[in-house]
């Protein structure tokens, strides 16, 4: 079992959904917790919904993490205001489905890149230092998605996809700087959970782009609470799972799938080589 009084738990986009479950889900359990996000208001919220579930301290800290400088300010403010960081939480993120690859636009798909990826890749720089320094066991959870396992077909996901994908390599290279310490890296694929990313996504996109469609096939009935998400989440996370899922049915058809193809493709690439080999030596000397 994970220690967690006496611990801070720093997680980005916690003014709802994931984020929100993970605090509370932090607080039930004793922690102290940083939150961060853009919405004030909703900050407000889950601090006051965290205390009530048992945090003993919570700040909140406004933050896009899509400015490095942001990032940066919060990493120092955080740890003048708590000390050591325990729980690192890199879940902010945003959503975009529905529109065609090329209707997409460069702004758009900077915004998702520098949320998704480059967001979780600057908040865990930010304060992997301090977290190596102290030397104290800790867990680093990044939030990835099912989109990041394999991108659905025709629901026009490849950029948000693109964005997931990366998360789990760059968990990896966490894990390769590490080593040995005593710090757990996971990437976490939610499947459809009860959020509010797709308002986000539609309050704080760039000017400018096509009204999104939404993906046939999009059941929003098997969508969980995001508090049962977040007990999944750390439960997994006390096991030590490194790639957690939230549905695992859903993603082990969808792992499946892919793999498949990329079994396909090998078999393919391997008999394309076989056959320019025998045509080679069927060349006149």
């Amino acid at each position: 079992m994970a220690e967690y009084k006496d611990k801070l738990a720093y997680i980005t986009g916690s003014a709802s959904g994931i984020g929100r479950g993970l605090a509370l889900a932090f607080a039930k359990r004793g922690s102290a917790l940083a939150l961060a996000d853009v919405s004030e208001a909703g900050l407000e919220e889950t601090k006051a919904l965290a205390l009530a579930a048992g945090a003993p301290k919570v700040t909140t800290h406004l933050c896009d993490v899509s400015a490095i400088h942001q990032i940066e300010r919060v990493a120092k403010e955080v740890l003048d205001a708590h000390g050591d960081v325990h729980f690192l939480c890199a879940n902010a993120g945003i959503g975009i489905a529905g529109i065609p690859f090329s209707s997409v636009t460069q702004r758009e798909v900077r915004w998702v890149m520098d949320v998704n990826t480059i967001g979780v890749y600057e908040t865990v720089r930010s304060l992997l230092p301090s977290m190596l320094a102290h030397g104290q066991p800790g867990h680093i959870l990044c939030t990835s998605s099912l989109a990041g396992l394999l991108t659905p077909p025709g629901w026009h996901h490849g950029i948000y996809s693109a964005s997931k994908f990366g998360v789990a390599a760059l968990a990896q290279g966490m894990r390769d700087e590490i080593g040995d310490r005593p710090i757990k890296v996971s990437s976490i694929y939610p499947g459809m959970v009860r959020t509010n990313i797709s308002n986000t996504f539609r309050s704080l996109r760039p000017t400018g782009g096509v009204a999104p469609q939404l993906p046939e096939g999009l059941d929003m009935n098997v969508a969980i609470p995001p508090e049962q998400a977040a007990e999944i989440i750390l439960a997994a996370a006390e096991a030590g799972v490194e790639d957690i899922c939230t549905h695992p049915d859903e993603a082990r058809e969808m792992h499946e799938a892919y793999s498949q193809r990329v079994k396909a493709g090998i078999a393919a690439s391997a008999a394309a080589i076989e056959r320019l080999s025998k045509a080679e030596a069927e060349l006149p000397a």
